[in-house]
């Protein structure tokens, strides 16, 4: 493994480079401040996580991804009044791999 140039920010899927070693990037800095502000908090000790660390736990949660992704579920998830990723109109949708389908689109073409 090599160890990038710049501190990556510590949050999942972001790869934005961070100000500091295992701290937010100023983009989910500002996306997460006010009603999310807890989701970027700090250990209580204040200790940051080093790049290392940074990188090995965005591995396992990759990992963790893929594992989630491969499960067959047996009800997948359903809601109303999602955007499905197909026709873009807001219907009650089915939770697939690659975001909200609906019936329709599910259904394929008639």
């Amino acid at each position: 493994m090599t160890l990038p140039l710049f501190a990556e920010c510590a949050l999942p899927g972001c790869r934005y480079p961070s100000d500091e070693s295992g701290g937010p990037c100023p983009s989910c800095t500002a996306l997460f401040a006010g009603a999310h502000a807890w989701s970027i908090r700090r250990s209580p000790e204040g200790a940051a996580e080093t790049s290392v660390q940074v990188a090995d736990r965005k591995v396992e949660q990759r990992v963790a991804q893929a594992v989630a992704l491969t499960r067959p579920d047996a009800d997948p998830e359903r809601r109303q009044n999602q955007h499905c990723w197909l026709c873009e109109a807001r219907r009650t949708c089915t939770k697939q791999r690659y975001g909200w389908e609906c019936d329709t689109c599910r259904a394929g073409p008639s």
